[in-house]
């Protein structure tokens, strides 16, 4: 008669039964604790973020995920009686054949560049003229810094009043002999909103670059003034190729700032005249809160979004904003 292979003979001469299973367990048991023990790591440390995952879902991805989904149908809340249709792409069909699209999308890239060419150079060069420690520097700083702390809508607000036919700024071009502007129409609106975002947001740059200035061992600038180097030869060599992390920052905020560009817009122009100032936040409350188009609405912001993602993606790509290898 064969012997039980799961009865197994003890050093004392009796005998016990263990499975297969628990022999393979002890046999592999170094490598089995190891994965417990990072298995009651991984448990640990989920139990922490818990509460920030719980928080990220609850704003963030469920949001997405539901605006994805309406984006995705036909929902008009001033056709509730059709009800809710799925239609797939037919949103983004209509509104890539939509003129009023590429028009908000015209102006919001023309905001974009033209309030980077403006707010970069301003703020680059009122960080440098402070970074000398000119006298009542500080009462100056403070002063610079005074337009980023009012609300967007308030300022824009306030620059409507003066943009009037018969405002200040009409009048001080007037003194000047050149001429008031009718500041209502398309091109006239969109110079105004560029010179309201940038009279409030060049603080920003500002404040990010004098921060840049302020890492830079004065070493680095002295050394080259001895070796001959002028003002704009030490900020080309030296300052700038230092202050390229910076600039990629306000780049970086700034371009998804000013794509998703909303309040100045909406309260200098109202997209007036004919929608032909129209930025794309506006094009998605339009479409949203005017003709209550849901999914359509829904299916712009998506757009929107990925248009801002490519932007800084393509800012990240740039060759001269990389960082050279070490």
């Amino acid at each position: 008669m064969l012997a039980d292979p799961k009865v197994l003979i003890t050093s004392s001469g009796t005998t016990g039964r263990r499975t297969l299973g628990q022999a393979e367990w002890h046999s592999g048991s170094p490598r089995l604790h190891k994965l417990r023990d990072k298995l009651r790591a991984c448990s640990a440390g989920l139990l922490y973020v818990a509460p920030a995952l719980a928080f990220l879902c609850a704003t963030f991805v469920y949001p997405l995920a539901y605006n994805t989904w309406l984006s995705l149908h036909s929902y008009n809340l001033a056709e509730l009686y059709r009800g809710t249709r799925f239609i797939g792409f037919g949103n983004y069909v209509d509104i890539l054949q939509d003129p009023y699209f590429w028009n908000g999308f015209r102006n919001s890239v023309f905001l974009t560049l033209a309030c980077l060419a403006l707010e970069l150079p301003i703020g680059m060069g009122l960080s440098l003229i402070l970074e000398q420690r000119l006298r009542g520097h500080s009462i100056f700083r403070f002063v610079f810094i005074l337009p980023l702390l009012l609300i967007p809508s308030v300022t824009a607000y306030m620059w409507r009043f003066m943009f009037q036919y018969d405002g200040i700024v009409n009048y001080l071009l007037e003194s000047a002999h050149i001429g008031a502007i009718n500041w209502s129409t398309t091109t006239a609106g969109l110079i105004s909103v560029v010179i309201t975002v940038v009279w409030q947001n060049a603080p920003f740059s500002f404040i990010i670059f004098l921060a840049g200035l302020q890492t830079i061992d004065p070493d680095l600038w002295a050394a080259a003034k001895v070796d001959g180097a002028g003002p704009i030869r030490r900020f080309r060599h030296v300052t700038l190729p230092l202050m390229r992390p910076f600039i990629l920052v306000v780049l970086v905020i700034r371009s998804m700032d000013l794509l998703r560009l909303f309040d100045e817009g909406f309260v200098l122009t109202g997209g007036a005249p004919a929608r032909e100032t129209e930025t794309l936040s506006q094009l998605v409350y339009t479409d949203t809160f005017t003709f209550f188009n849901i999914g359509r609405g829904s299916a712009l912001a998506i757009l929107e979004g990925l248009i801002v993602a490519g932007s800084v993606l393509l800012i990240f790509m740039a060759p001269g904003l990389r960082r050279r290898g070490r």
